[in-house]
């Protein structure tokens, strides 16, 4: 098996073809006026420029996240749905945000590809591996095609390294 001149061996099929010197023996990369450009381009390119029009938190909890990306966002809309009313009533809530209690969150109420972005986060605790098929296949449902599905979870892997002073 190939190795890296430091670390850990390359996986079977892989192998260095060119290996940049250290401008400064801290960055790949010397920090200058070129660096910023090429980092500021990176960014932008990352970021997009597509004008996200409609979102749907799924699993909105209290709707902060929602309420949030409202207020950053005032030209697009938003709509957070969940099984329990926790979030804030009409009455309080900016006017490119709503909210939706739903019996269930499989079937969620929209047509497909109603959705330029689709976010849900911290579910793993709350579903199966059954039930996240189902889920990730309802994402995928009412996501446009070209949109975004975001699915933000904890690291599990984390939770098993107590700290040692915890022992």
């Amino acid at each position: 098996m190939l190795q890296q001149d430091e670390g850990e061996p390359l996986p079977e099929g892989f192998r260095v073809t060119h290996k940049p010197k250290p401008t400064d023996g801290k960055h790949m990369l010397p920090p200058s006026d070129a660096e910023i450009d090429r980092l500021d381009q990176q960014h932008f390119i990352m970021r997009g420029n597509k004008q996200i029009e409609e979102f749907v938190a799924k699993c909105c909890g209290s709707g902060l996240w929602a309420l949030e990306m409202a207020w950053d966002y005032p030209n697009s809309f938003f709509i957070g749905v969940d099984v329990v009313e926790m979030y804030p009533k009409e009455g309080d809530l900016p006017p490119n945000v709503t909210f939706q209690t739903v019996d269930k969150l499989h079937d969620l109420p929209f047509v497909d590809g109603e959705f330029d972005y689709v976010f849900e986060r911290f579910m793993v605790f709350e579903f199966t591996p059954d039930d996240w098929r189902v889920t990730i296949k309802e994402l995928t449902r009412v996501t446009k095609s070209g949109g975004w599905v975001e699915l933000f979870e904890h690291d599990l892997a984390a939770l098993k390294r107590v700290p040692k002073n915890m022992h």
